[in-house]
């Protein structure tokens, strides 16, 4: 049983929003974006998508692995909101990784 405010436009309106709502969180529950830190010590170079070049990972980096995009050569595509919030995608062997669960 649906409930109502008694105002059949606004009820409309309403159901339009929570539609909406409902797409939005299964989009967004199978885009989801798995928070893992690296193992290990010392540096870490990794290939960036983006550069197209090997760029070096701080131990302390902020990634999430992208599981709709796979794996390329037994390595994960991994994102990280990067320098200065611009952004990049890197190939990070599995084994590397560690994942730390939803904060």
């Amino acid at each position: 049983m649906a409930m109502t405010t008694g105002n059949k436009e606004l009820d409309k309106k309403l159901d339009l929003l929570m539609d909406k709502l409902k797409g939005i969180v299964k989009m967004s529950s199978e885009n989801k974006l798995y928070p893992v830190v690296l193992t290990g010590k010392g540096p870490h170079f990794y290939y960036s998508i983006n550069a197209k070049a090997f760029v070096e990972v701080p131990a302390v980096s902020e990634l999430y692995i992208m599981p709709e995009k796979g794996m390329k050569d037994g390595k994960l595509y991994v994102f990280s909101p990067w320098k200065w919030n611009s952004g990049v995608i890197l190939l990070i062997p599995q084994e590397k990784l560690a994942i730390i669960g939803d904060n």
